[in-house]
C-alpha cells in the first residue's frame, strides 16, 4: 500500500479545502470530475447518505467536514466478473496455471461487494479514506479509492502527529 499512497497527500480537511479555495482563484473549472486533489483524511462519521449506487459518508476530523463518496459496484460490472469467472473455471480461457489463479483471485477480490464493506460503518466510526477531492454537484468531494474502518482508539491522534510531522517539510517545502 506504500506505493499507492505515497502519491496521495496526507490532510487535514481545513488544509484539503485551503487547496481547493487555492486551486478555485487560480483556475475556472469547466470540466466536473477534474480531480482537484489527492488526499488521505481520517476523521469520525457524522452523516451517512444511502443511493442506490453510492453512499455519501460525511468525515470530520476536528478541523473540518467532507463529504466522501462510495462508490458500488453496477449490476453489468458483477454480471461480467461472473461470466469471466466461468469461462475461467470451465477451462475455455488460454491462460498459464499461475495466471489462471491470479486472474481468479483478482476476479474473486473484485466480485466482494463494497455494499457488504459499508454496512459496517455507522455514525461514530472512525474511517480512513483515500482518493481523489473532485467537484460534484458544486461541492468538493472525495471519490474514495481506499477506506477502512479504524478501530484502535489511538489511530486518530497519531494521524495528527503523523499529518504535522509530514506536512511541515514535505507540503510547505519551497522548491527552486
Amino acid at each position: 500500500m506504500t506505493f499507492v499512497s505515497s502519491s496521495y497527500k496526507k490532510l487535514f480537511i481545513c488544509d484539503v479545502r485551503k487547496e481547493i479555495d487555492k486551486m478555485q482563484k487560480e483556475v475556472v473549472y469547466s470540466e466536473v470530475s477534474r480531480t482537484i486533489l489527492k488526499a488521505q483524511i481520517m476523521g469520525f462519521i457524522t452523516g451517512m447518505k444511502r443511493f442506490h449506487q453510492r453512499t455519501l459518508y460525511t468525515v470530520d476530523d476536528g478541523t473540518g467536514a467532507l463529504d466522501c463518496i462510495l462508490w458500488q459496484n453496477e449490476p453489468a460490472v458483477q454480471d461480467k466478473i461472473m461470466a469471466l469467472k466461468e469461462d475461467l473455471n470451465s477451462g475455455r480461457s488460454a491462460l498459464s496455471p499461475d495466471l489462471k489463479s491470479c486472474a481468479q483471485s483478482l476476479l474473486k477480490k473484485a466480485e466482494t461487494s463494497t455494499v457488504i464493506e459499508e454496512e459496517l460503518y455507522t455514525h461514530g466510526d472512525v474511517m480512513y479514506c483515500l482518493g481523489n477531492v473532485k467537484m460534484f454537484r458544486g461541492n468538493p468531494k472525495l471519490d474514495i479509492h481506499y477506506h477502512y474502518k479504524e478501530s484502535d482508539v489511538n489511530a486518530e491522534t497519531l494521524w495528527m502527529l503523523d499529518v504535522l510531522v509530514t506536512k511541515k517539510p514535505t507540503y510547505e517545502m519551497v522548491y527552486l
